[in-house]
């Protein structure tokens, strides 16, 4: 630990660690009592620690004057405070938190110390100081926590005195006693698992914190690695130069700087003087994001690298250095017509075909605007949204699982003031994240939605067989998919099957959870695995277990500081890990095994507000399908088990019903029983869910397909059932008037698959049969709308 002590040393430190720290937005401040300690409250002054314990004692003797002999044996805080609550009628304790730590005021020093530009602020304060005399919104502890509104917040690990008032009779949400701090340890995980994934990665200034007995710190700090890849101060200031057996105790707390100051006063004066000129906010945020140039690499290595998912593309110098066979889509030239004319347009597809890639070529295609470009490793977050109007003249690209679909809504929902600074978007999804495009009703939304096949076109095979070969590498196949292609050749080229039996002799439920989470999301931050129980050393050896196929990534960018991560896990090879979960399954034994990590994932995430989305996604039924690839067989029984299993944890979600009866409708075609039985999951979410919600749109659509299979399946020959698909057909369409281009995908899908397509197919009936329908049916919705997909 190195000790400071001498005014020009501390004043040298600041200087030169201190201000470069709050310049990158790289310090985080955490306030203890003695900050806020003797600043005016409603009735009082906020007392000390060893003030605050003798008001405690003289209302517990009040209540129970047997226990003042034993009470002067006692000055710990937290034992004195267990007997407080065990005694003090709740009233009382409500007024003495009301009257002692609440209508909090700051002095002018104070106030400005406190209103510097800090990212986040952490407290174990539960006075309202910090908030009232700030912009910060509070976090509190006990509560769950959503990933969208984590910026600008006070983080209040032990409560807060106006929730403590509030909710008094019912429960105690500070953190005081004894018991109230072993129960924070288990009640208060999510915002300890921040605090710790920020601590470790970032630097922190500690004020006015004594660190006695601070139970559930002492906790997350002893049982977690705290040496992180990344090099950070854990600063604390003191007005004493710390004993040998403090010493110990700092350090046991990650401490690696002592501040030792004549007065706190003093020192935050100079730092006042010190921070109040410095812009903090990042000039050009989106710089490095901007793509201006594109180079293909002639290198052997780097094509073969790359084609198998081995090399990053990397992008430096606002350039993209991309492989020779990148091959320009023959829906590139009504794309980049499309990007200058349209203020969004949604590109779909698959996991593994070609999305990426588009985006690159898009971004080449483009001259007269400025193009950037946010890749799948980076998480873009809520608050930059706004900076984005920074920007003019510009196309903004999103990769697949950077932004949350709220983020999706709110530049939607904005999107004037973006057109009137001449900036479109490019929003990239994969097809298991349909629901990112289902707005409410409150909004007309009707945007270009391009499906991109996962089978390149003739034309397009050719072309990149022609890249393939500059290098004596082997020809892709016409015949099958980009996923079947690449696999083909790490076949040829690196001995796969060989490979995938290797790792998988050695996998275990953590091993695997790891490549389940690394194959359904392009970056897994470290968060999500601490939430998972996962530790860094089982992530270090399902790194170096992957082939390169999953790597570390310390460095987190600024626009993504709100994950509150110490790292990240990104994906290099999708195509690796999905064969190397079918590998797996393709033994019957693990099959149970895969369905068991699953079931466990979800359960644990399920207590994690801000981890929701991910479960939802890890279950999602395209996702599932995708992940665990099998050549021949499929996945159906490991997903049919999923679903058997998760009923119980999951009855309540919708999005469960929902998933559930998309799997039968895909896996089941032909079982008329079967079908009807999704029927009945998909009218859970349709009307369990609130109108004009995203999952009601998209199960009116999912209950009108299924049924339209039915009839199919029959050969039309039930009218009752005809009747019932009629019905669903047309509530679909009306659930989704304002999702007009939706529509109009669905019209053009249908045109193309022709007898191939059960819209089609059920088109194609209706209008050689149009007196099966009711008169208002065929009247009003499906007449019009089936005209149009045989007029093709």
């Amino acid at each position: 630990m190195k000790i400071i002590s001498s005014p020009a040393d501390v004043e040298a430190y600041v200087d030169d660690h201190l201000v470069n720290y709050y310049k990158k937005r790289a310090l985080f401040p955490f306030f203890g009592a003695g900050f806020t300690m003797d600043a005016k409250t409603r009735k009082g002054i906020i007392p000390n620690g060893s003030a605050c314990v003798q008001m405690m004692k003289e209302l517990i003797i009040t209540y129970n004057q047997d226990l003042q002999d034993d009470l002067e044996n006692i000055s710990d805080f937290d034992k004195v405070a267990g007997l407080f609550y065990q005694v003090v009628p709740k009233d009382t304790i409500a007024d003495f938190i009301h009257n002692n730590f609440t209508g909090t005021k700051l002095d002018k020093v104070k106030e400005s110390f406190i209103n510097l530009d800090w990212p986040f602020i952490y407290t174990l304060n539960i006075d309202d100081a910090i908030e009232r005399n700030s912009k910060y919104r509070i976090i509190l502890p006990n509560v769950p926590l959503t990933k969208k509104y984590l910026t600008e917040v006070v983080f209040k690990l032990h409560g807060d005195a106006n929730d403590e008032v509030s909710y008094i009779k019912h429960t105690d949400g500070i953190i005081f006693s004894r018991k109230q701090y072993l129960r924070s340890i288990t009640n208060n995980k999510d915002l300890l698992d921040i605090f710790f994934e920020d601590y470790t990665s970032v630097n922190f200034i500690l004020i006015g914190c004594s660190l006695d007995n601070e139970l559930d710190l002492e906790y997350i700090l002893a049982t977690n690695d705290i040496k992180s890849k990344k090099e950070t101060d854990k600063v604390y200031v003191t007005r004493q130069i710390p004993s040998a057996l403090n010493k110990l105790k700092l350090q046991g707390y990650g401490i690696n700087v002592c501040l030792v100051v004549s007065g706190y006063q003093d020192f935050y004066e100079l730092i006042n003087e010190k921070f109040k000129d410095i812009d903090t906010s990042i000039d050009e945020p989106f710089k490095r994001y901007q793509i201006t140039n594109l180079l293909k690499n002639d290198n052997k290595e780097f094509n073969m690298r790359t084609l198998l998912g081995e090399q990053e593309i990397q992008i430096q110098n606002n350039t993209i250095t991309a492989p020779q066979f990148l091959i320009d889509r023959t829906i590139l030239d009504d794309i980049s017509r499309l990007v200058l004319s349209e203020d969004i347009i949604f590109l779909i597809g698959k996991r593994v075909s070609g999305k990426t890639f588009l985006l690159y070529s898009i971004a080449n295609a483009i001259k007269n605007k400025s193009v950037y470009f946010f890749p799948s490793k980076v998480s873009f977050d809520s608050d930059y949204i706004e900076r984005l109007l920074e920007l003019q003249n510009a196309i903004v690209m999103f990769d697949t699982d950077t932004l949350a679909a709220f983020d999706v809504e709110d530049i939607y929902y904005r999107i004037s003031d973006f057109v009137a600074r001449n900036i479109s978007f490019v929003f990239c999804i994969n097809s298991s994240d349909r629901l990112m495009i289902s707005v409410p009703y409150t909004r007309i939304f009707d945007r270009e939605i391009i499906e991109l096949d996962a089978f390149l076109s003739k034309d397009e095979v050719k072309s990149m067989n022609r890249g393939l070969s500059r290098f004596g590498i082997a020809n892709f196949s016409p015949d099958i998919n980009i996923l079947n292609n690449i696999i083909n050749h790490k076949e040829i080229y690196r001995n796969l099957t060989d490979d995938l039996k290797s790792i998988n002799a050695q996998l275990d439920s953590k091993l695997l959870t790891v490549y389940i989470l690394s194959a359904t999301f392009d970056k897994v931050y470290s968060g999500l695995f601490r939430a998972l129980k996962i530790d860094q050393d089982k992530l270090v050896y399902a790194v170096n277990l992957s082939n390169r196929a999953i790597e570390f990534e310390y460095d987190i960018e600024t626009i993504e500081q709100g994950q509150h991560s110490s790292f990240k896990v990104i994906t290099n090879s999708k195509v690796f890990l999905f064969s190397l979960l079918g590998h797996f399954i393709s033994n019957s034994s693990n099959v149970n095994i895969a369905v068991n990590v699953i079931v466990d994932v979800v359960k644990q995430l399920k207590h994690y507000d801000r981890f929701k989305t991910y479960y939802k996604s890890i279950i999602a039924f395209d996702s599932l399908n995708q992940i665990f690839y099998k050549r021949s067989g499929g996945a159906a029984n490991l997903i049919f088990l999923i679903y058997e299993k998760l009923e119980s944890v999951l009855y309540i979600d919708t999005h469960y019903w929902m998933q559930r009866a998309k799997s039968i409708y895909y896996l089941k075609r032909t079982n008329v029983q079967a079908l009807l039985t999704a029927v009945e999951y998909a009218k859970k979410p349709y009307f369990d869910s609130p109108d004009s919600s995203r999952i009601k749109i998209n199960a009116s659509f999912q209950i009108a397909l299924i049924y339209i299979r039915i009839v199919i399946t029959q050969r039309f020959e039930k009218h009752s059932v005809f009747a019932e698909a009629a019905k669903w057909v047309c509530i679909a369409f009306k659930e989704n008037l304002h999702n007009s281009k939706v529509i109009e995908n669905l019209i053009e899908e249908a045109r193309k698959g022709k007898k191939h397509n059960d819209f089609y197919q059920f088109a194609h009936y209706v209008l050689r049969n149009p007196n099966a329908l009711s008169y208002s049916d065929r009247e009003t919705i499906i007449s019009k709308l089936f005209s149009n997909i045989t007029s093709g």
